[in-house]
């Protein structure tokens, strides 16, 4: 292999023609999406946007407070925490049905009681007045 000599202009014309050619293919496009980057990143909220947010928080814990209470629900006022208006309405809803469907399910439900199974009603299916007064007075054993 041959060596090459250059000169300094030459080095520096090269150098300079690398760097162009780099800038051109690869810092442009990184700066510009860069540029695009930083106009999606949310810009931090001011103290007032802050504290406006909060009286909204306030006013909706509130307004599910006396909503809860207004459906007989505020034993679930820790419990729920809707995000939004319609969350509210749908987990009200959905309260309530349970609520409701607990009711009935605890509610007293009357048992049959059957009938010629005890020592009297088979007394008095057979004609036996002696057995019917044992089985009232206990004697039936």
């Amino acid at each position: 292999m041959a060596e090459e000599t250059f000169t300094q202009s030459q080095v520096d014309e090269a150098i300079a023609k690398a760097k162009t050619n780099w800038k051109k293919e690869y810092l442009k496009p990184l700066q510009v999406e860069l540029e695009d980057l930083k106009g999606k990143v949310p810009k931090p909220k001011t103290d007032a946007e802050k504290a406006l947010e909060q009286r909204e928080k306030k006013l909706f814990d509130k307004e599910v407070s006396v909503e809860l209470k207004a459906n007989g629900l505020e034993a679930y006022q820790g419990i729920i925490s809707p995000a939004d208006k319609k969350g509210l309405d749908d987990t009200i809803k959905a309260l309530n049905k349970v609520h409701t469907d607990l009711k009935i399910n605890n509610s007293f439900t009357p048992t049959d009681k059957k009938k010629g199974t005890d020592s009297y009603d088979v007394a008095k299916q057979n004609g036996d007045t002696k057995g019917m007064v044992k089985s009232i007075f206990g004697f039936n054993k």
